[in-house]
This record gives C-alpha cells, sequence and structure tokens, in this order.
C-alpha cells in the first residue's frame, strides 16, 4: 500500500468503533520514525483505535527503487519494532542504536499517542508476545499494537 496513513484516514472517517490500522508499514520503505510519528498522529485521529502493522515485504522488485536489501528485510523490520516501542515507552526524547537505524536525542510527535497505543506497545517490552510470521518466501509481518488489555499478537 503506497500511503498507508491516508488508507487509515480515510476508514477513520466513515467509522467510529471499528479498529483500523495499515497491515503494512515496510520498514524499508518508511524509516521507523516517521511510522513513529504517523503511528502518533493516526491514533490521535482514530481516537485510540489504531492497529499498527510492519511487514518485511514479499517481493525482491519492491525493493530495487529502494537499493534496500531484500534479504535482510526480516532483521529490519524486527529491529524497526524494537525502535518503535523505545519511542513510545520513553518520555521526553528518545534515543536507539541498532544494527540499521541510530538516533541520538531525538524527539518526535509521538506524545500525541494515546494511552492504549503507550500501553500495548509497552507490553511488546520483551517481545515474547510477539510473533513474526512466515516462512520460505513468504511474507514475514508483525503486529505490534492491539487494543489495549489485549496483548500483542502476531500476523498470520
Amino acid at each position: 500500500m503506497p500511503s498507508p496513513a491516508v488508507y487509515c484516514t480515510g476508514g477513520a472517517a466513515r467509522t467510529r468503533r471499528l479498529r483500523l490500522g495499515p497491515m503494512g508499514y515496510i520498514p524499508f520503505l518508511y524509516n521507523p520514525l516517521r511510522i513513529v510519528e504517523e503511528a502518533a498522529v493516526l491514533d490521535q485521529v482514530l481516537h485510540g483505535r489504531l492497529e499498527l502493522g510492519l511487514v518485511s515485504g514479499i517481493l525482491p522488485d519492491y525493493f530495487v527503487p529502494y537499493k534496500a536489501d531484500f534479504h535482510s528485510r526480516r532483521q529490519v523490520t524486527y529491529e524497526a519494532v524494537l525502535l518503535l516501542k523505545a519511542a513510545f515507552s520513553t518520555e521526553g526524547p528518545f534515543s536507539f542504536a541498532g544494527q540499521f537505524y541510530q538516533y541520538g536525542e531525538r524527539e518526535a510527535v509521538r506524545q500525541a499517542a494515546t494511552k492504549a497505543l503507550r500501553a500495548a506497545l509497552g507490553a511488546v517490552a520483551g517481545l515474547r508476545h510477539v510473533g513474526l510470521s512466515g516462512q520460505g518466501g513468504r511474507a514475514h509481518g508483525v503486529s505490534a499494537v492491539r487494543a489495549a488489555g489485549r496483548g500483542s499478537s502476531a500476523v498470520p
């Protein structure tokens, strides 16, 4: 999906109770810091109904225009989940140092995120509750955010 935020905004305009989410942010195509900021804003637009999903991508063709390494997509997606957790579980500026992404003291728009989004990402603390799905060339995805109190679940 080329514009996950537009998709969610369209759904927000037409629904009041349905939880919505773009099951398709590919970290190689969307910088994780941008995902953090979009998630915070979208969660406000949706009044706490955001379901945030990251996927690693299934076709090498998606990666060619971005000169991204298709073979490291799963590790990059996993690291993006760690970055989102760090961003949403820290008050004030946060920093992150991973293999693929590094940010010094950074202030993001994430303060706008609802308590439910923060709580759901906080529940991902040990990442035992978050699963990366897919085998043998199939999609690898992760759903890091669920409604508060429901925990996290892997994308089938």
